[in-house]
């Protein structure tokens, strides 16, 4: 919990940066770093580090939540999908694999508070109301010098559009919970 409340603090201080929100909100961005030290500390790694746990680069893996290479990876893309759809999110990660230097993910984008996310606040409202938006946001990640980086992602698709993902982006097929053949 505390660690899904760091991911969510950090956010917002992101936000609150990029929004040039109100200067009292200095005390969200402390609480944030003095949260992500706890985690670092916790872990005995940098924040944002990958756990030497994991298995090598060559194998298939799930990151485990709160684990720091899984908050990197979520953190990486939070910001455009909160950009996107105005207002701050948070992941119900339904699919998260990791092979070498790729990762995909898909799942679902909440409120800090666990709370859906009100599409009629956003430019998808009205496929929305018309059925033609699913609940779902997916993300192709690679791994970089300065860490990882979002490759490909999507919002709301109401069919799989990363089934030819591993033959257009050389990304592994395991990562895939579909794959065309």
């Amino acid at each position: 919990m505390k660690r899904a409340l760091s991911s969510v603090l950090g956010f917002l201080s992101l936000l609150t940066h990029i929004l040039a929100a109100d200067p009292a909100d200095a005390a969200i961005k402390n609480a944030v770093e003095t949260d992500r030290l706890r985690e670092s500390a916790r872990s005995g790694l940098p924040s944002g580090a990958v756990d030497p746990g994991q298995p090598k680069r060559g194998g298939v893996y799930t990151p485990p939540a709160g684990s720091p290479e899984r908050v990197a990876l979520m953190d990486t893309l939070r910001p455009t999908i909160s950009a996107t759809l105005r207002q701050p999110v948070i992941f119900v990660v339904d699919h998260l694999r990791v092979q070498g230097d790729w990762a995909f993910f898909h799942g679902k984008p909440r409120r800090p508070n666990g709370g859906k996310i009100d599409y009629a606040k956003t430019k998808y409202r009205e496929e929305f109301k018309a059925g033609m938006f699913e609940d779902i946001v997916y993300a192709l990640f690679q791994r970089a010098d300065r860490g990882w980086r979002v490759v490909t992602w999507g919002i709301g698709n109401t069919d799989v559009p990363w089934g030819g993902f591993w033959k257009e982006y050389r990304a592994p097929k395991a990562i895939f919970d579909y794959a065309d053949p």
